[in-house]
């Protein structure tokens, strides 16, 4: 069964939006990494130079379905699952932590789209604790991921995210 290829439009949506659920970081911070940053960092280059956490995200929202989803798409899921290369208990380990991800994910558009139309104070504060919320989903999942895997299979995702990263080239957002 072929894969199917993502749109180069869609990847940089990924992106962005991968970044924009890391940028809770405060002003000195950004203007001390930007001066040591490069434009943009090319992880063919440098992989070293892109965070974990964002190839990670990256790769959660490129890999994860809902567990809804169609039975076709799961095991596209899967077929992506075993480039990471793990043994088979690990492999669900995975599979199970990456599908609530998604599922967890889902909800938070649902609670997107009631927002979308919230201009009110309240309406922000909401929109700020989904955001604290999204950012907390991302550092709940890395954490069952390599609490959970063996050692073996911990190995074998680091390996795997240095792959995800050696694809990626990541740009500096807006400076502030």
């Amino acid at each position: 069964m072929p894969f199917k290829r993502f749109s180069p439009l869609f990847l940089v949506l990924l992106l962005v939006s991968c970044i924009a659920c890391f940028s809770h970081v405060d002003a000195q911070t950004v203007s001390a990494t930007q001066m040591q940053m490069p434009e943009t960092i090319d992880g063919a280059a440098n992989p070293e130079l892109i965070p974990d956490d964002l190839a990670l995200s990256v790769w959660l929202l490129a890999v994860g379905e809902t567990s809804s989803s169609s039975a076709d798409v799961l095991l596209r899921m899967q077929a992506k699952l075993a480039a990471v290369a793990l043994l088979p208990n690990d492999h669900l380990i995975l599979a199970r932590a990456v599908t609530s991800f998604a599922d967890k994910r889902e909800s938070f558009r649902v609670r997107e789209g009631s927002l979308a139309q919230a201009s009110t104070i309240d309406g922000q504060q909401q929109r700020q604790q989904l955001a604290a919320d999204r950012q907390a989903l991302y550092l709940e999942t890395k954490k069952l991921i390599t609490t959970t895997l063996s050692e073996q299979g911990q190995q074998s995702f680091k390996r795997h995210l240095l792959r995800i990263k050696q694809h990626m080239r990541v740009g500096q957002g807006p400076r502030m």
